[in-house]
């Protein structure tokens, strides 16, 4: 497999947060899906529009790379989704109910 790491770019809708509200958010979010794996590096942007998550970095691969990668990508969001819903539904949050 290449030695190349999926690079992953987390886009987080923080359009109806105060701008002071948006590093706890980010960080909230960061944490609940950071992982002691090594397998790939994550960035995390503030936006005002959908949350999503992409790759930036696609390459040549063959189909087992390419599965792997797949794999990690779909696990990634997976994990993304699930800390956007488990941060909104803390009762103490200001930001409940941010993203339903």
């Amino acid at each position: 497999m290449s030695k190349d790491k999926l690079i992953l770019v987390h886009y987080i809708d923080t359009g109806n947060l105060i701008n002071s509200e948006i590093p706890t958010f980010i960080e909230q979010v960061t944490n609940k899906i950071s992982s002691d794996k090594d397998e790939h590096l994550s960035y995390f942007i503030p936006i005002k529009g959908e949350s999503r998550v992409e790759c930036i970095n696609p390459k040549l691969l063959d189909e087992n790379e390419f599965q792997i990668h797949l794999d990690r990508l779909n696990q990634a969001k997976e994990q993304f989704d699930l800390a956007i819903k488990e941060i909104n539904q803390k009762p103490s949050r200001p930001f409940q109910a941010l993203y339903v």
